[in-house]
């Protein structure tokens, strides 16, 4: 078994600013939704280093193809998913 998965991230809002398109990232297999979040903030401050807002990682959303899915929740395949940014303040 792969101990890893792959995962296609949209960018929203404010995030098209600093990653405009999709991000590729990989992830240890089961990472919950708020690691992935983490690892999406590193990888974007990675290819753009204007990014380091911490908070709009934290207070943003992510979500799949049907729902916003909690921050405990793990992913443990393959996925296209997006980050939301909070909107009016969050």
């Amino acid at each position: 078994m792969n101990n890893h998965i792959n995962l296609s991230i949209k960018m929203f809002g404010a995030f098209r600013k600093y990653y405009p398109g999709t991000l590729e990232i990989t992830v240890p297999f089961g990472s919950s939704a708020q690691c992935i979040k983490s690892a999406i903030g590193i990888a974007i401050h990675e290819a753009n280093p204007t990014f380091c807002d911490d908070e709009l990682i934290s207070k943003s959303a992510l979500a799949n193809q049907q729902r916003v899915l909690n921050d405990d929740e793990q992913i443990t395949e393959h996925s296209s998913l997006a980050i939301l940014p909070p909107v009016c303040g969050g």
